[in-house]
């Protein structure tokens, strides 16, 4: 993350506006991971970020998202099946 930072102000660093130096990221899976830690050490320097699926929760065990993901999308599963 600290190279990350490095980058955003030799690219942004001498506009004018503070709100001009900050960047927009986007991470997807891994990338998901990347983005929350540089939003943890460098939130100052971000003015959005997108992150696009894969990213696995934020917890110690992911067994309850799971589970709840597994409640939710059997149904429309069984569904889907009917018509195939």
């Amino acid at each position: 993350m600290k190279d990350c930072e490095v980058i955003r102000k030799e690219l942004l660093g001498s506009k004018e506006s503070p709100e001009d130096r900050k960047w927009t990221l986007m991470g997807q899976s891994f990338g998901g991971f990347c983005c929350i830690t540089y939003l943890s050490f460098h939130s100052e320097g971000i003015k959005e970020v997108f992150i696009a699926g894969g990213l696995a929760p934020l917890v110690d065990q992911p067994d309850e998202v799971y589970e709840a993901l597994t409640r939710k999308s059997s149904p429309k599963k069984e569904e889907e099946d009917k018509h195939h």
